[in-house]
């Protein structure tokens, strides 16, 4: 199993972005597991049940990595949302 946490969090430039979609597709061609943690919505519309208003402004992941990288992470996904407050301890200065 391969885990790529926090997805979105990293500098994308055309080499990483070959390289993510290389891994991805070996992943899914050869069946191999693959878990995927990032705060980026998977589309335009974010989740639908979150209000309009507090929907992110912030780029999806078809905006940052491509339609073919997306493809290939939701394919046979089972796309599970995790909502709650941040467990980050703020900066005390």
């Amino acid at each position: 199993m391969l885990i790529l946490h926090d997805l979105g969090a990293e500098k994308v430039t055309e080499w990483s972005l070959e390289q993510l979609y290389r891994l991805v597709d070996a992943r899914v061609r050869n069946r191999r597991e693959l878990v995927v943690t990032t705060n980026l919505p998977y589309d335009e519309r974010g989740f639908a049940d979150t209000p309009l208003e507090q929907r992110p402004v912030r780029p999806n992941l078809v905006e940052r990595y491509g339609s073919r990288i997306t493809e290939r992470l939701l394919h046979g996904a089972v796309v599970v949302r995790v909502v709650g407050e941040s467990r980050r301890k703020p900066v005390p200065w």
